[in-house]
């Protein structure tokens, strides 16, 4: 099985996709990793095919709008404006990710994808369709047990509640990257219209595996999570 796997960031953001890359070549798949050129020599030093995607490892780390961005998340509104803006400034730069991803992942069977690549790898197994296989280093599924991480650790209204924030999370999020996701995917994949409502629940509607690669002795999963939620450590 060809299996693509991308993922964008640092490199905590890297290290466990090529661990898992391994393991499933040992299992007999062919495995290529889409990451940022810094960990060309990382990957291909495991025996791992590696393709590139644009973009430096330490822009976000030393970007002061998105290093606010983190540090406001508990203020939903000063949060959408700055998302707004990062949104606006990195629009070009998605584009090409884009493109470097779509070029990597054309003879894909599976695609497997990390957190902030997540709507690039959306779109192409959408546009491939072929399964698209989250995995997650934090726990970020909708469950009655507690809320989305915008709301402050104080604020509790219930179960009712706690879905509710995530599937305002969700909706806000989408509306603010919906349009330059629009362009890019018109741009590189010839996709002429995305859903106007969020398509993160799309995925858990179809129970399409979603991994948890974090510890269950740090975050317990929840006893609503579906089985197709699985946390892996």
């Amino acid at each position: 099985m060809r299996i693509r796997v991308i993922t964008i960031g640092s490199q905590g953001d890297v290290r466990p996709y090529v661990v898992l890359g391994t393991a499933l070549q040992t299992a007999g798949h062919d495995v290529r990793i889409v990451a940022h050129p810094a960990f060309a020599d990382l990957v291909r030093g495991t025996g791992l095919d590696f393709a590139p995607v644009a973009g430096d490892p330490h822009h976000a780390v030393h970007n002061r709008h998105l290093r606010g961005l983190f540090e406001r998340r508990h203020n939903v509104f000063r949060g959408w404006r700055l998302l707004r803006f990062v949104t606006e400034v990195e629009a070009p730069l998605m584009r090409h990710r884009l493109r470097d991803c779509w070029d990597a992942c054309q003879d894909a069977d599976v695609i497997v994808v990390s957190i902030l690549p997540y709507l690039l790898g959306y779109a192409i197994a959408r546009k491939l369709q072929v399964p698209l296989v989250r995995t997650f280093t934090r726990p970020v599924s909708p469950t009655r047990s507690y809320p989305a991480n915008f709301v402050p650790d104080w604020f509790r209204l219930g179960g009712c509640f706690n879905l509710a924030t995530y599937q305002a999370q969700r909706q806000l999020l989408w509306q603010v990257v919906r349009p330059w996701v629009a362009s890019a995917c018109r741009g590189v994949l010839g996709v002429e219209a995305l859903p106007v409502l969020e398509p993160f629940g799309e995925l858990d509607q179809r129970k399409q595996l979603l991994l948890g690669a974090y510890s269950a002795a740090v975050a317990p999963p929840p006893p609503d999570w579906g089985k197709w939620i699985v946390v892996t450590g």
